[in-house]
């Protein structure tokens, strides 16, 4: 009792101290200080290169100006959520903004280049049939798998590019700025939808944006798809709370987008639909219907128009379900191996405070649902949440990309998760846990910036091997960031060998027969360290020829001909 009375009291003091009188212009004013501070400090680092050896990533670039704004915008976000009398919805919004370019602006507006490689690879593709104005159909080179696939990301890039007439390099460098903003106003219009008050809208959305580190934000049938995730979650949210055909309407409009831009998504969206009974029965009578509606349509898009994707998949699918292995696998990739750098301890470590920090919350908010400790408006919308949850971790069972479906399934699950933490949990907690996701994501988003971002000598390099190498189809390769090759190559097709076995101590590249170029680059060195303590970048390859060297960009050639012969 007394510990509970101390705590109360020390809660009351953090009030009273952000309890100042404020109206709409202070709030306005703080968040463009720091907005200011923000641009000012990238000023000060621009342009940043990333090292291995830099201490928790980007962080360590990182200026006072840049921390006395992260503060600044942390307490405007705060005060702003105690602040039960303010409903402006232009300052909330507003203040989300400023606080998601603190956490991702920088590698938007301070690199160089785009931040991720695969940003090339396949909304980069599009290039090729602009230029060529020509697409074979019936061609089974794995390039065109992308068309028959995400036609809808090569539709949207194809019309931004020839309407706007911009460079699609810009184009992928800025998208993440794009999908920020939609992931804002989207978020913060669910909670809307749910009939929350505005600054119940506001934390939830802060609590999204500030838990989301994983990379699936650049420009790719990803990104794109889980924005129109987002969207279906919200005409979900309005059909379940004010049954609207309009809201039906996109919502099937949404979905075959879905279908048409990532496989993935659109099922994670129809699984979610599928175990959220309070969903299906928000539709009434129309509610089988409309669930073998959705299923047709994605079942027919994936045999009829997609059929590359439907065999590959179709035969995952066996091989998974067969072998069973449920969590295992994600527990013996290199993802939570040990290792000797103490900047990937630390982003390895936040980020698994992120799945514990929700872990806990959903266990202890089933607990409250079931102890009725739960306010009655609230439990049938918390109910939905935990239904569209289960839905998604349903998905534990496949094993597609090992750690990288976890990855999924965790950016999947932000909304329902998030919305179940405003929904349960009285503000107290609600304030600790987005002060402390919030802190977190720094390390858990920047820690593994010297192989995230794509350095100028990669670009530089992949463009001179593709102009002047003798390769052919099938070629076998010591490199990873194809995807690059492919932006200046379309038809380019080579067999990569996996980090897993590159890793390995009794891994000799000179014994490879089939080996013919060894391509090693900085962001390829700084993921070796990072995942492995490996530096093959250093390594003596003996009898193979150095024939292109551009700073951290080498090429040695292993096989008949030399590069330019």
């Amino acid at each position: 009792m007394i510990n509970k009375l101390h705590l109360d009291n020390r809660f009351e003091i953090v009030r009273t101290l952000f309890s100042s009188v404020l109206d709409w212009k202070s709030y306005m004013i703080i968040a463009t200080i720091s907005l200011i501070l923000l641009f000012y400090s990238i000023w000060e680092i621009k342009p940043v290169i990333v090292d291995i050896s830099d201490f928790i990533g980007l962080i360590s670039h990182l200026t006072l100006s840049y921390w006395i704004g992260f503060l600044l915008i942390l307490f405007c976000t705060i005060r702003l959520y105690l602040d039960n009398k303010y409903k402006k919805v232009s300052v909330y919004i507003y203040v989300l903004i400023v606080l998601g370019l603190y956490l991702f602006g920088v590698p938007i507006f301070a690199e160089e280049n785009p931040r991720f490689q695969w940003s090339y690879y396949p909304a980069g593709q599009v290039k090729t049939v602009l230029e060529t104005k020509y697409i074979d159909p019936f061609s089974e080179k794995y390039e065109l798998l992308s068309y028959y696939s995400w036609p809808a990301t090569h539709l949207i890039s194809a019309t931004i590019l020839y309407m706007t007439d911009i460079k699609i390099e810009n184009l992928l460098k800025y998208m993440p700025l794009f999908w920020l903003l939609s992931l804002i106003f989207i978020t913060f219009s669910i909670g809307r939808g749910l009939d929350l008050k505005p600054n119940q809208s506001f934390l939830a959305s802060s609590i999204i944006i500030s838990s989301f580190w994983s990379f699936h934000y650049y420009y790719g049938p990803q990104s794109i798809a889980y924005i129109l995730y987002l969207l279906f979650s919200m005409f979900i949210v309005s059909i379940a709370v004010k049954k609207s055909i309009k809201s039906t309407i996109l919502l099937m409009i949404t979905f075959i987008a879905m279908v048409m831009t990532h496989m993935l998504a659109s099922v994670f969206s129809l699984s979610s639909f599928m175990f959220s009974s309070s969903f299906i029965r928000s539709i009434h009578e129309k509610r089988l219907k409309f669930i073998m509606l959705f299923f047709i349509i994605l079942i027919a898009w994936y045999i009829y128009l997609a059929p590359l994707i439907f065999k590959f998949g179709i035969r995952e699918f066996i091989e998974q379900i067969t072998n069973l292995d449920l969590l295992g696998h994600f527990f013996t990739s290199e993802k939570y191996s040990i290792s000797q750098l103490l900047t990937r301890r630390i982003t390895h470590y936040s980020r698994l405070l992120y799945l514990g920090i929700f872990g806990i919350s959903m266990m202890v908010a089933v607990a409250f649902y079931y102890m009725g400790r739960i306010d009655e408006k609230n439990r049938e919308f918390v109910k939905i949440f935990f239904a569209w949850l289960i839905g998604i971790l349903a998905f534990f069972l496949l094993k597609y990309g090992t750690a990288e479906m976890e990855d999924r399934i965790y950016i999947f699950s932000l909304v329902p998760m998030a919305f179940i933490v405003i929904l349960t949990f009285n503000k107290k907690i609600i304030t600790v846990l987005a002060i402390l996701l919030i802190i977190l994501h720094l390390p858990a988003h920047y820690g593994t910036e010297s192989m995230d971002m794509l350095y100028s000598s990669e670009l530089a390099g992949n463009k001179f091997f593709v102009d002047k190498a003798n390769f052919v189809y099938k070629d076998t390769i010591i490199y990873e960031p194809s995807p690059v090759l492919k932006f200046f190559h379309n038809g380019i097709d080579i067999h990569l060998y996996p980090y897993e076995m590159i890793a390995k101590p009794e891994f000799n590249l000179l014994k490879l027969n089939d080996l013919k170029y060894i391509i090693f680059t900085k962001q390829f060195n700084n993921f070796m360290i990072y995942n492995y303590d490996i530096n093959l970048y250093n390594s003596d390859l003996g009898y193979s020829d150095l024939v292109y060297v551009n700073g951290n960009y080498n090429i040695y050639f292993a096989g008949f001909q030399k590069v330019g012969e």
